[in-house]
């Protein structure tokens, strides 16, 4: 046998037991995932949607006054020719809507708000508690100029900070929620409760309050949608083994 035979099979050998281990390690974490997903679900009265062996699970419900989801979803990554990422969600739907439409985010979820076409962008002047390289796209400046305390811009602008996620504040006239997308699979409950209640603090001061100036302001004029696509389109069946690192967070 040639040595270069030998290579060969050398080669071979550890790719199949790289493959094995990769494989081993993503079904561990996926069981991690969703024993801590139906840990928080049981702990919290949520429903918890147990899926198939290498499927994420889902939990929805009512917390604290707020509709939230947690699942995974797959996204295609254009540029690394159709290869899928997982990513957990998390949303925390409000219930209520606004007067107008707009959609703000971090960088990472500027092709999902363009995609929204839900105003222009929206240029906050100087202020310590804000990040610029955040976005801002609303169908009426006056209202979103008002809307944005600093207090709503300083919470945003940590909400916006966390690090390797995508999100995002959406609101229309129909319904107001916050959205997080991450890599880190949540594969401890009791920080599922700790991020979650983070967005919940968050939503309740995003919510239109009594004493909120809400001017009888029409829509400034929306471009029509155009067929532009986001950058990475969603895959049904969802799952979820990333092994990354748990999400950091940047302190308030």
């Amino acid at each position: 046998m040639s040595v270069l035979n030998i290579l060969i099979y050398i080669a071979y050998f550890l790719f199949v037991i790289l493959i094995v281990t990769f494989f081993s390690w993503s079904t561990i974490v996926l069981q991690r995932q969703k024993k801590a997903w139906h840990v928080f679900a049981t702990r919290h009265d949520l429903v918890y949607h147990n899926a198939r062996l290498m499927q994420a699970a889902a939990v929805e419900g009512n917390y604290k006054g707020y509709r939230i989801g947690l699942f995974s979803e797959g996204r295609v990554e254009e540029q690394r020719r159709g290869f899928i990422r997982f990513r957990t969600v998390i949303e925390v739907i409000f219930g209520e809507s606004m007067p107008v439409r707009g959609a703000l985010g971090n960088t990472d979820a500027a092709p999902v708000i363009s995609y929204l076409n839900y105003g222009t962008n929206h240029i906050v002047e100087e202020q310590p508690n804000w990040d610029k390289n955040h976005i801002i796209t609303a169908g009426n400046h006056a209202f979103i100029k008002e809307y944005l305390t600093p207090i709503r811009m300083k919470g945003l602008n940590n909400f916006f900070n966390m690090k390797n996620t995508t999100a995002m504040f959406v609101f229309n006239e129909k319904d107001t929620f916050l959205r997080l997308e991450t890599s880190n699979p949540m594969i401890e409950a009791d920080k599922i409760e700790s991020l979650i209640n983070k967005m919940v603090n968050l939503a309740n001061v995003l919510k239109l309050q009594e004493n909120d100036a809400v001017p009888n302001l029409p829509q400034e004029e929306i471009p029509p949608q155009t067929e532009q696509q986001p950058q990475e389109e969603s895959v049904p069946s969802p799952e979820n083994t990333s092994s990354d690192s748990d999400t950091d967070k940047k302190e308030e």
